[in-house]
């Protein structure tokens, strides 16, 4: 069975009343002792940056591989054929939003992206927030969310996204839509409507539109797998 480092430890007999738990409650902070109060404190580890991706690992597949892969990091992302085709599919479309043509072997999806010439649709690309809500650098030290948006067309009050997806639509759950859609908000906040879908390019077809509007009923299950995640 998989389990998050905070169920071993709370496993531990000695984690109990009593025992090494007895000693550190009763063991003042070593930056409060007198020798070393003129110190400077260790850095402190920067705070967790989430994604959809991360908040599903850990939410939806197992806490422990979400440690291993997004704290500890010692299982490394693998790129393999099929990531490798998934991702010259998503380069390939961002740059026909562009205006560039789509490859010979992608072609049968120029019906999807041909409507979207002179709409305005752009290939978003990576936005990040802080835990305020506040669109900040990718790479910022506050960031808090990010994410990559494929297609975005905004229209205020109307956004929407559009997600490719080049694996099967059966493991794929509409809550990566509504984590985007706090992105796209937090961009657009005059943005009030937000619809979205996926459109799986291998099977050649378009998922239902999904309203993912009620941003703030998102942004309360995001914060709630977030303090799941730092209670482990």
């Amino acid at each position: 069975a998989c389990r998050s480092p905070a169920y071993a430890r709370r496993q531990d007999p000695r984690s109990r009343d009593g025992g090494d738990r007895a000693t550190a409650v009763n063991e003042i902070p070593d930056f409060l002792r007198v020798a070393n109060r003129d110190k400077p404190m260790a850095p402190q580890a920067k705070p967790l940056v989430h994604s959809y991706s991360s908040l599903h690992a850990y939410d939806d597949i197992c806490p422990y591989r979400y440690y291993r892969t997004y704290v500890k990091r010692d299982i490394k992302y693998v790129e393999t054929p099929e990531r490798r085709k998934g991702n010259q599919t998503h380069d390939a479309l961002a740059y026909r939003i562009g205006g560039k043509p789509l490859p010979v072997d992608l072609l049968h999806l120029e019906k999807y992206a041909k409507p979207l010439d002179g709409t305005g649709a752009k290939a978003e690309g990576k936005v990040a927030i802080n835990s305020n809500g506040k669109v900040v650098d990718y790479f910022a030290d506050d960031v808090f969310l990010r994410g990559a948006l494929d297609v975005t067309i905004v229209k205020e009050p109307v956004g929407y996204i559009l997600d490719w997806k080049d694996g099967k639509s059966r493991w794929v759950k509409r809550f990566e839509l509504d984590v985007h859609a706090v992105l796209l908000r937090a961009k657009y906040p005059q943005a009030t409507t937000i619809r979205a879908q996926y459109c799986f390019t291998t099977e050649d077809k378009l998922s239902e539109l999904y309203d993912c509007s009620d941003v703030r009923a998102t942004w309360d299950t995001i914060q709630h797998i977030v303090r799941r995640i730092n209670f482990d």
